[in-house]
């Protein structure tokens, strides 16, 4: 007869079994999405722009590609020319954490234009398979969470293109199951846990600062019980860690693009210069917001997320007045805290440092994260809602999926491996020179496919703004084509001493002969 132990052990080994099966769900979602939709697969993505995606795509491309090739000792990375304070941070303005991490692992597996597509999906699966393990939910309700991830339309866009969104919603899984112990079971909740969740929170937040906004709702359920010292303690903690993360972010990246990046160093100038830029940015992200809402007023996946965004607030917003009027500190109240940490002061901060119009990248993870922790502690029936919920607007999700379409191109893929050949002929990687030897500079206007061509190591010097660049430039290469030439490169020629190098299909080739390197 088998004994407890025996029994138990085969029980905990069929449940991580069914986990990981169901952990690949909403990966399997995005492969049938992909052949039904577009017709295509994995293997024919090439990170291009699109009407979803923006330039960000080759960049993240170029950063990961220098990273599993040369680490550090690529070219430059961003706008003007602008060093970060740690000069050694190159990765332009989103940092160098995510490429390091994706990176690292290229450097095992090699990196084709679709290689981050399989990352996003192994992200994705181990996320999902953390948070069952963690929660030891049942299979029916494992199923049920499964289905709900799947059906959260950002996660579906976002896992088959190249930005770091699909990273942010694989850690969003993780955390939700952390924060769902926490609000639950604080006493199983031990304070190893709470330091690990911390060190996990400043982790993410070196890659994206957002994510050290959850250290407020973190210290205040940390607490057994909850007086007005502690919750002003505890909101002030968070937001001087906030505040200390934000500025080491700032380390990290070039000056000139960052909004809030930008607010902070204005406040460093003088207060009134820096109220002055705060209300500017809240005035416009208002205003954005308003004609968006206007504009969008009809049947998509939009409608949606908000709608989602305002039952888990204002019921996190009732739940906590009540909580108040008879002095209670239970689960209820706990989670209300916890929704209106992460959604409510997240809300605050981006109308007034940064609005990105819709819940696709900036919002998506913090929507997921406290719609799961909204479900996981209610009973099943409230998912098959919310399941509900989601399959009503499928068709407009759908219809927004098939805007992927020109990133899953055979015949793109073919003309940039043609293009990359020709220029490979021109552009080596140098690991004897210094970085700038090893960058080409461009208007921001050519910061598209033609990056794809680059060589891995060689960095991207972008110029938005004509009047932020300070001559002589530094970057070895340049690159123009006909609509700069056309639109009065003359202010780039006056101050640069050119050399044609070779006129290509990416644009026109030059060398720069006022940078400090060795002769081509």
């Amino acid at each position: 007869m088998m004994n407890n132990s025996l029994a138990k052990r085969i029980d905990r080994y069929r449940d991580w079994v069914i986990y990981l099966a169901l952990s690949f769900l909403p990966v399997i979602f995005g492969i049938v999405f992909l052949g039904t939709v577009i017709q295509a697969s994995i293997p024919d993505y090439v990170p291009v722009t699109s009407s979803i995606t923006s330039n960000d795509v080759v960049g993240y491309w170029s950063y990961i590609a220098t990273f599993s090739q040369v680490g550090f000792t690529g070219g430059y990375y961003g706008p003007h020319e602008f060093l970060s304070p740690i000069s050694e941070s190159r990765f332009d303005v989103h940092g160098p954490l995510f490429p390091m991490i994706y990176g690292s692992i290229a450097t095992f597996t090699g990196w084709a234009y679709h290689t981050g597509i399989y990352f996003n999906a192994a992200f994705i699966v181990a996320g999902l398979f953390t948070l069952f393990a963690l929660l030891q939910l049942g299979p029916f309700r494992a199923l049920l969470i499964a289905l709900v991830v799947a059906c959260f339309w950002p996660l579906q866009i976002y896992q088959v293109v190249l930005y770091q969104e699909a990273f942010h919603f694989s850690m969003t899984l993780i955390v939700a199951g952390m924060f769902t112990v926490l609000v639950r079971e604080p006493n199983r909740f031990k304070w190893p846990w709470a330091v690990l969740l911390f060190l996990f929170l400043i982790f993410l937040s070196l890659i994206r600062f957002s994510w050290v906004l959850l250290c407020v709702p973190l210290f205040l359920l940390l607490w057994p019980r909850l007086s007005v010292a502690k919750s002003i303690l505890s909101i002030v903690a968070g937001l001087v860690v906030a505040f200390a993360i934000t500025t080491f972010f700032g380390l990290l990246t070039p000056p000139g693009v960052n909004n809030i990046l930008e607010i902070m160093r204005a406040f460093q100038r003088s207060w009134s210069s820096g109220w002055g830029e705060l209300i500017r940015a809240l005035a416009k992200n208002v205003l954005g917001f308003l004609n968006t809402v206007s504009a969008n007023n009809g049947y998509n996946v939009e409608s949606l997320l908000y709608g989602l965004l305002i039952l888990i607030l204002v019921s996190s917003g009732a739940g906590l007045l009540f909580a108040l009027r008879r002095h209670l500190y239970r689960t209820p109240e706990r989670e209300a805290l916890f929704h209106l940490g992460n959604l409510g002061l997240l809300m605050v901060l981006v109308f007034a440092l940064y609005l990105e119009i819709g819940f696709y990248r900036l919002l998506g993870a913090p929507l997921l994260l406290s719609l799961l922790v909204f479900l996981l502690i209610r009973p099943s029936w409230l998912a098959w809602i919310v399941l509900g919920a989601s399959l009503l607007f499928l068709p407009p999700f759908i219809q927004r999926f098939g805007e992927l379409r020109p990133s899953y191109s055979l015949s793109v893929r073919q003309e940039l491996q043609h293009d990359a050949a020709e220029v490979s002929r021109y552009i080596r990687f140098d690991p004897q020179v210094n970085y700038w030897c090893n960058t080409i500079f461009l208007p921001i206007s050519l910061y598209d496919r033609r990056i794809l061509t680059l060589p891995p190591g060689i960095g991207v010097a972008w110029v938005q703004d004509a009047s932020k660049i300070q001559y002589p430039l530094k970057s070895r290469y340049l690159l123009f084509d006909e609509s700069v030439d056309n639109g009065g490169s003359g202010n780039y020629r006056d101050f640069i001493r050119l050399e044609l190098i070779a006129q290509l299909a990416i644009g026109d080739l030059y060398h720069n002969l006022d940078a400090t390197c060795p002769e081509l």
